[in-house]
């Protein structure tokens, strides 16, 4: 018998408004050691207590679209660390009294950035660094008590409130494609959120197993097994 590790871990709340790469947030977070679940965007407010840290993740519509994800406001009201990634800096800029337009210019592919403050969240990075950009809409006005963190090609690139424990972020740090990306995730779980690197693959391992006997018991199983790259 396998025995578990029941060390508690603290945990981070991937928040999805479909995102094309929510799952590569996921496996970088896990990789740096700390635990994550990816939820809706609109989680209930007892599923968003469950979390330390919340990343909202990148996504396909625009916070302006008649279309766009349905979100708890309640995830910029409990004063737990967040970083929003694309879709999700832009969410938090308008949520907190700032403007997203839609541009005649749009960024698409690796693109030079510089950074033009001293912001946590790219200590022990270059000022000039190269990251993935995929947006069309742009914040143009940021809320009160933010600060433009980094710049690409004039736009805005990266905006933090330190006070308020909120970062964003306008490219995908998640991808090989932004060169110190793993680097800005590690600065915002650990010198941000205050987090420890304690969760492993074994305790994700032993955590799937109890939940499978949890939910068959002594019934059969059918297994599918995809083989893609995410899997």
């Amino acid at each position: 018998k396998t025995l578990h590790n029941n060390m508690s871990h603290h945990k981070v709340g991937i928040l999805d408004p479909g995102a094309q790469y929510g799952k590569l947030i996921d496996k970088t977070v896990r990789k740096l050691g700390v635990e994550s679940q990816i939820v809706d965007l609109a989680a209930s407010n007892d599923e968003l207590a469950k979390y330390d840290a919340y990343i909202i993740a990148g996504g396909g519509a625009s916070v302006n679209g008649v279309d766009a994800p349905k979100y708890n406001p309640e995830i910029f009201r409990l004063g737990k660390p967040t970083l929003g990634i694309c879709y999700g800096l832009q969410l938090i800029v308008k949520e907190l009294g700032g403007t997203v337009e839609k541009l005649d210019m749009r960024e698409d592919g690796p693109i030079e950035m510089s950074v033009e403050t001293d912001s946590v969240l790219f200590q022990g990075t270059p000022k000039k660094q190269v990251a993935l950009m995929t947006h069309g809409d742009t914040v143009t006005k940021l809320p009160e008590g933010f600060v433009l963190d980094a710049t690409s090609n004039g736009l805005t690139a990266a905006i933090s409130n330190a006070e308020k424990n909120m970062y964003g972020v306008q490219f995908h740090p998640e991808t090989d494609l932004t060169q110190y990306g793993t680097n800005i995730i590690s600065n915002f779980l650990f010198k941000v959120s205050g987090l420890e690197a304690n969760y492993t693959l074994e305790d994700r391992h032993q955590a799937a197993l109890e939940e499978i006997r949890d939910t068959v018991g002594d019934s059969d199983v059918l297994l599918f097994v995809s083989g893609g790259v995410d899997s």
